[in-house]
Formats: C-alpha cells, structure tokens, sequence
C-alpha cells in the first residue's frame, strides 16, 4: 500500500500485511508527522469458476460417449501463471511514479538562497561604505577599488616625530637608547608597523639597520604612540641614524 504524508508530501510503500487487521499508527520517515492509517479495502473475491460443460448424452450422437472422447482426443492441460508477488508489484508501481519535490523543501531552499544573497549584499555595502576605513586598516586595497571603479580618499601617512637617543653603559656594555613617537593624522586608527632604525656614517653611507615592533594594537586617530627600544654595543662608525615606518607599501621616514 503507498502511503503520502500529509505534511511533506512524501510518499512510502507501506506491506498491507502490516496494516491489517485493525489499521495502525504511522510515522513520516523524513518529517516526523504520524496519523492513523486504516488497512486497505478487502480486495473482492474473484468470480466462481464456471463448471465444466455438461457432457451429452450417451444416445446424442452416434457411438456415444466414449467414440465421441475418441474423437475429440486427450484435453490440453491448461497454462498456469506463476502467482503475482503483491509486493514486487508494488514496487514496480512505486518506482514508475513521477518524483515530486514537497513544497517544504522547496520553501527551504528559497530561503537558504535568500540569507545567502542577504549576507553578500550586507558585505558589499560595508566594504563600499567603511572604504576610506578599510583603505586606512589595509593600504593594499586601494587599488582594488580604484580597480572596480570606486573612488578611495588615500590614508594620510604616519610620521616619526620627537626621536631622540641617549647612550647609557650597563654593566660592561655601551647600550643606546631611541625614543619617540608615531603620528597618525588620519581620522581613522592606524595599525602600528615596525620601525626599521638605519645608522649611517658621517658620509650618509648606511653602517648597519635594525628593525622592532613597538608595543601597541593601534596608532589613535589624530593622535600619537610612544615607542623605545635599546640597542646594545652599537657601531663607533654610526653618526646619526634614520627612523623608518614599515608600513607594507613603502617605508616612510
């Protein structure tokens, strides 16, 4: 017996030996809904067979019974069919029936395309609108909106301002200390990038270069952060030194 859920739509092939005598309750395979199902109808019991003919009698025609059997020679045995397997019938029924997609599960899929469509749309509009931020955060991506024809307020540089050094011995050591400020002009936050510390001769000719990592997530907006670091035994040929922003793109002084 073929079942359909009345909730999904669903359809199952249910044994009608497991429904009778009294019917029974059952339960949606893919959606969970259950309800009572009676058994199938009693199917009609076929028609009696119709009796074999009355034979003649023996006077009806010449030689009787007998010569007239003689005549007529031994009946055919009748064709018997194999009996029909009720449930590979049904299967076969089941798997010729046109396969229909419940409305649910094509309600869900809508759905599922219109949260995803949502969620691509709510990126886009951020990325265009918090552009000069995100410019800021990640200098790389101006030319990838200048690409796609979105018009990007460049970042204003930072700046080292206030650097100075002073030389100290600890212990048995000449240890240099540099100290100063990163500026950030911009109205956004500025991640803060390593400053590379390039010592030079008395010719400008570079001696020898240093880079750290200062302390701090970010540069405030029209603000500053401090820096220092020390450097231990530093050259006797360096006269003077260049403080350099690492910034991704290209160093900044």
């Amino acid at each position: 017996m073929i079942l359909s859920c009345s909730a999904c739509g669903t359809r199952f092939l249910v044994p009608d030996q497991a429904l009778v005598p009294d019917g029974r309750r059952v339960k949606c395979g893919k959606c969970g809904q259950t309800w009572f199902q009676q058994p199938p109808p009693p199917e009609a019991a076929p028609p009696p067979a119709a009796g074999p003919a009355a034979a003649p009698p023996a006077d009806a025609a010449p030689g009787g019974f007998a010569a007239e059997m003689g005549r007529l020679g031994q009946p055919a045995a009748a064709a018997v069919e194999p009996p029909l397997d009720p449930v590979a019938a049904a299967r076969e029924r089941v798997s010729n029936l046109p396969i229909v997609k419940a409305d649910a599960e094509r309600r869900s899929d809508r759905v599922g395309w219109m949260i995803l469509a949502a969620s691509v749309l709510i990126v886009l509009a951020g990325a265009y609108l918090a552009r000069d931020r995100v410019v800021a955060l990640l200098p790389a991506a101006a030319p990838l909106y200048q690409k796609i024809g979105i018009h990007v307020s460049p970042p204003e540089k930072l700046s080292v301002q206030g650097v100075v050094t002073k030389q100290v011995r600890e212990g048995d050591k000449t240890v240099l200390e540099v100290a100063g400020a990163i500026a950030n002009a911009s109205t956004w936050p500025r991640p803060v990038p390593k400053l590379r510390l390039v010592f030079l001769d008395d010719k400008r000719e570079q001696v020898f270069e240093f880079t750290f990592q200062p302390t701090g997530a970010e540069v405030p907006a029209k603000g500053s952060l401090p820096f220092s670091t020390k450097l231990a035994n530093p050259s006797a040929e360096a006269k003077s030194l260049d403080v350099v922003l690492e910034t991704g793109d290209e160093g900044e002084k």
